[in-house]
């Protein structure tokens, strides 16, 4: 004998599926942007929501890769995603996500963002943040070419910071 049973979908299934479609979407808008917009100069609209994704584990792989993308288009790139509140997502992001596949873009972001804005290094330091490049440095399964970055981070942390040369 069998059984079929009709399911209805559930009010919060509901509301997942298209919160979850409408970031999928912005994802791809963005990454339209990155491939024919850049142009402009001018960031694109999903920028802020961006920032938002970057909190939802499900698509952080992605935000975090596009958004590497995003500020390697040029110091007016770092500029506009700083603008927009980057800093504390991705202060957040070193704090609390330590995924392998993370490290390289979450590292060249810092490393973008350092050379345009040298004075967020004082969260870096204050929160004992530099740890996250420290441990990268140190892990003999990466690459010695994925290190270049973290490197970078570490010395312009100290160059000319003799007193974040004793923290470290």
């Amino acid at each position: 004998m069998l059984v079929l049973i009709e399911l209805t979908p559930s009010t919060d299934m509901l509301d997942y599926a298209s919160y979850s479609a409408f970031f999928i979407e912005q994802l791809q808008a963005f990454e339209c942007w990155l491939k024919f917009g850049v142009g402009k100069k001018s960031p694109p609209q999903q920028l802020p929501i961006l920032l938002q994704v970057l909190l939802s584990q499900v698509h952080r792989v992605r935000a975090v890769e596009l958004l590497a993308r995003f500020v390697d288009l040029g110091s007016w790139a770092v500029v506009s995603a700083l603008s927009v509140g980057i800093f504390p997502y991705v202060l957040k992001l070193i704090q609390s996500c330590n995924t392998k596949e993370l490290r390289p873009s979450l590292a060249f972001i810092w490393a973008k963002i350092l050379s345009v804005d040298p004075a967020c290094q004082f969260e870096l330091v204050k929160e004992n943040e530099f740890h996250y490049f420290l441990q990268i440095l140190n892990d003999s399964e990466v690459n010695a070419r994925v290190k270049i970055v973290p490197a970078y981070v570490m010395a312009t942390l100290i160059y000319n910071n003799y007193k974040y040369i004793r923290v470290i």
